[in-house]
């Protein structure tokens, strides 16, 4: 019911854009009078109400699974903390993290803030050297690639998360964590949305085992991930998970000894 009354109101309010005697129709650039409508009347202050918006989103659609020991919240001097925490980021999506979806789900997110310089913003000082290592594909292994639109062939879809395995991580890279140890911040994403189906097998992708594999678990590489972090002597560890679709997450409920090789 509730779907169905939202629908109904955002019908209405699009035809009152286009039909006459409609809502007045404010002018975001010089010269230029949009389809849609509101009650905005410059495109700045459409920006800046949308960016509000969206924060809100966030912060009620961010789920805290679990909180082992109050190892969350994290204050820096800027929310009331003694000092700025010195943290590491692992992933190598936490420099290439999903915004939205495809599709309908997408925007255009040149001028979002990363992951890294939000951190920064709120106070955390961010270890520069792993940061650096998952941006230089030649070192960390090439990015992920976006979904396949490809809903005709019957060709069956495989992404890879492109997590960086373990050998590439060289002993400057491992060294730099000292310094940055008050915290290690795990990033696991999965992108998904209109356009293309979710892989129903990861064949042939990096951090493939075996044929019951599939894009809602950790794959090997992740695993490697979160277990090497897991005894690399952080303070704390936090897993971050960038996804809009649920993912198997039961290796949380086995602590330290989570990892199960298969």
């Amino acid at each position: 019911v509730s779907l169905v009354a939202t629908q109904v109101k955002d019908f209405y309010e699009l035809l009152n854009t286009v039909l006459p005697g409609g809502g007045p129709r404010p002018i975001y650039k010089e010269g230029i009078e949009p389809n849609y409508t509101g009650k905005y009347n410059s495109k700045k202050d459409a920006h800046a109400a949308a960016r509000e918006t969206n924060e809100k989103i966030c912060e009620e659609g961010m789920i805290l699974l679990k909180n082992k020991n109050n190892a969350l919240p994290i204050k820096t001097s800027k929310s009331g903390g003694e000092s700025n925490p010195k943290v590491t980021v692992f992933g190598k999506n936490s420099v290439n993290i999903a915004f939205g979806g495809s599709g309908s789900g997408g925007a255009n997110t040149s001028n979002a803030t990363s992951l890294n310089d939000g951190l920064r913003a709120e106070g955390f000082d961010v270890n520069p050297t792993v940061e650096e290592f998952y941006k230089d594909d030649a070192k960390s292994g090439a990015a992920r690639k976006a979904g396949s639109n490809d809903l005709y062939s019957g060709v069956t879809t495989v992404l890879s998360t492109a997590e960086t395995p373990q050998d590439k991580y060289t002993e400057e890279v491992k060294s730099s964590y000292t310094e940055y140890s008050d915290a290690a911040i795990i990033v696991i994403t999965r992108i998904g949305g209109e356009g293309f189906d979710m892989p129903r097998v990861m064949t042939g992708s990096t951090g493939y085992r075996n044929e019951d594999d599939h894009f809602l678990q950790l794959d090997a590489n992740e695993e490697d991930l979160v277990e090497s972090v897991c005894k690399a002597g952080f303070s704390k560890v936090i897993l971050l998970l960038n996804t809009g679709t649920p993912m198997e997450v039961g290796f949380l409920e086995k602590g330290t000894n989570y990892v199960t090789k298969k």
